[in-house]
């Protein structure tokens, strides 16, 4: 098994058998639920407050879309993804 695998392996037992790794998760979970409203409210200040309701998939999904898109500019900005970029073998390989 390489390296890759696991890490994704012991990821997942951790998040499945012990309440740190669900703990983990579940934070996880909140941050992004309270994150992604953020874009709704945008859309309803963009255009008007239908809009953020409205039944096409496309009109509700493409500014949530940007928003991500501009927070990972951001990120970008600050060079914190000039840093992930290069550590990422290290997080999945452990070398």
């Amino acid at each position: 098994m390489d390296e890759g695998r696991k890490v994704a392996l012991l990821i997942a037992v951790l998040v499945l058998r012990t309440t740190l790794g669900k703990d983990i998760l579940q934070f996880l979970s909140q941050a992004f639920t309270i994150f992604l409203p953020f874009a709704n409210v945008g859309v309803a200040w963009l255009m008007d407050s239908n809009t953020s309701e409205s039944i096409w998939f496309i009109i509700s999904a493409l500014p949530i879309i940007i928003f991500f898109t501009v927070i990972v500019q951001m990120a970008y900005y600050v060079s914190f993804i000039q840093w992930i970029v290069p550590n990422a073998p290290i997080f999945s390989t452990g070398r």
